[in-house]
């Protein structure tokens, strides 16, 4: 309809639909916004009632996101149902099986480590820091492992991950614009998050990093290797 009605206002004659477009987009907000509003007062009123499979209900009829299932999944375990929080948030990892919501994959590991299922939490968290290597992720990825009691050897793992991905990234043709380096930053960075700074900086003399990783390991090198931090400053 927006679209028959753009075509009319731009090329009918006399102007009759002139304006139509924007009116019929101001009326599908209007009708957005109302919509939210109402469902919006349903829950109030469902959770004023105490009632929460009301509540589900209510909040059940909209399922277009893995939000929304980790909303009813949070919903339940507030009432300590945590058997209908995990169904919950697996039919929405069911759902939205990939690149989903990483707050969803974490809310499932959590009732995983509940239950001692520690190898299911597990899967789910390297998932997430396989879609994205990153500092973050390689965080959750610890705070979760050693919950497992299997730090060293997800740690090993990640590393190994990250170092293959690096070499596959130098192997490939790259646009101009895109630096080489900031392929080995995430490992630059997660070395100086661990606090071995003498790591960070052979992994950057060996592969490169961003410009903003180089000032960080200029900083944590001038006192004591000024000759090392020097040219990065006057780079």
């Amino acid at each position: 309809m927006a679209t028959r009605l753009f075509r009319w206002e731009l090329h009918s004659d006399f102007d009759v639909f002139y304006g139509a477009a924007a009116r019929t987009a101001k009326h599908e907000r209007s009708e957005w916004g109302q919509h939210f509003r109402i469902t919006h007062i349903m829950e109030s009123l469902a959770q004023a009632s105490g009632d929460i499979e009301q509540l589900v209900a209510v909040m059940s009829r909209d399922l277009s996101s893995a939000y929304s299932y980790l909303k009813i999944a949070e919903v339940y375990r507030e009432e300590r149902h945590h058997d209908n929080a995990l169904l919950w948030a697996e039919q929405g990892l069911k759902a939205f099986p990939d690149r989903t919501d990483a707050r969803l994959r974490e809310f499932a590991a959590e009732e995983y480590h509940r239950r001692r299922r520690h190898d299911d939490a597990m899967k789910l968290i390297w998932a997430e820091f396989s879609e994205r290597p990153f500092l973050e992720n390689y965080k959750t990825l610890e705070r979760h492992a050693k919950k497992a009691g299997a730090w060293p050897e997800w740690r090993e793992r990640a590393l190994t991950e990250i170092r293959l991905r690096i070499a596959k990234a130098r192997g490939q043709s790259r646009p101009r614009w895109m630096q080489a380096d900031d392929n080995n930053s995430p490992l630059v960075e997660i070395f100086l998050y661990e606090g071995n700074p003498e790591e960070s900086w052979r992994e950057a003399q060996a592969g490169g990093c961003s410009d903003s990783l180089w000032l960080r390991l200029a900083a944590s090198r001038e006192t004591e290797h000024p000759e090392d931090a020097a040219p990065i400053y006057f780079t």
